[in-house]
């Protein structure tokens, strides 16, 4: 039988074995099937993993996992769960590595991580850079645009060094709030605010507001592009899109703070909508 991604993705179980003050677990993400094979992504090590089939029917105790990608056959069965645990100690415990290349950055301004746990992408973190140079601890070239990391701290997307910042997606020449911040919307939509503004000279302002894909591919001016003193222009924005709703669904609500709309720094509500209304000039 063929199954969609969909349906496998509602069978996921992610079981929550830590102590109670320890706020991080093992868990299951970046889920596929393909030819009849489940892959997955675990964020760390897992003391234990089950796999179980048909309505929790049939079930597999699989053991000790690595962090990383992990398979496992789907044979005759028609839907299945993974279920993850490890005791915690109690203490809060670093499960990454200073040394993992693809997580260092020279000019990082925002990060997030997608909590959507129904959907393929769920513990993806996503982060900004808005200048361009070479991390400290490990030596790496970053540029200014976007970078995804998976939940098991890999280059997910296979792009290494290079930041992501995919046409006609316009960044002001800020190379210190432009890009800002980022948030991921309920359905994986990636949205990465630009607080550059006008200050004289070759100055050149931002869009407010851009929302990428999951693959940080298809960017989406949610805004007007504006640049020079004399026109009227939406943002800058300097925190992070708050977002309820997605275009997709036609209800897209964005809050956000923009500092040089009067009043100063106050935070302003959008109702968008879909993507008809865009850009959006209300």
């Amino acid at each position: 039988m063929k199954f969609s991604l969909r349906n496998a993705l509602l069978g996921v179980v992610f079981v929550f074995a830590c102590a109670e003050s320890a706020l991080a677990t093992p868990y299951a993400s970046g889920i596929t099937v393909s030819a009849g094979t489940v892959t997955f992504l675990l964020n760390e090590d897992a003391a234990d993993v089950t796999i179980s089939f048909d309505n929790n029917t049939v079930s597999s105790d699989v053991g000790p996992m690595s962090r990383g990608p992990n398979s496992f056959a789907l044979g005759g069965h028609t839907n299945f769960s993974i279920a993850v645990s490890k005791s915690g100690n109690g203490a809060f415990t670093q499960i990454t590595s200073d040394s993992n290349r693809y997580l260092n950055f020279f000019g990082p301004r925002g990060v997030a991580v997608n909590r959507n746990a129904r959907n393929k992408n769920f513990g993806r973190a996503y982060v900004v850079c808005a200048s361009a140079g070479t991390a400290s601890v490990v030596a790496r070239p970053t540029g200014r645009g976007v970078y995804a990391i998976g939940a098991d701290q890999s280059d997910i997307l296979g792009k290494g060094d290079t930041a992501q910042l995919p046409a006609p997606m316009f960044i002001g020449s800020s190379t210190t709030y432009a890009p800002h911040r980022v948030n991921v919307g309920s359905d994986d939509t990636v949205f990465v605010s630009d607080g550059s503004g006008l200050s004289g000279g070759g100055a050149t302002m931002g869009n407010g507001v851009w929302a990428l894909n999951a693959d940080l591919a298809a960017p989406v001016n949610l805004f007007t592009n504006r640049s020079g003193s004399t026109n009227v222009y939406y943002g800058p924005i300097n925190s992070r899109p708050v977002i309820t709703g997605s275009l997709a669904q036609n209800n897209l609500v964005l809050y956000a703070v923009e500092w040089n709309l009067t009043p100063y720094n106050s935070i302003w509500k959008h109702t968008i909508g879909g993507a008809a209304a865009l850009p959006y000039t209300t």
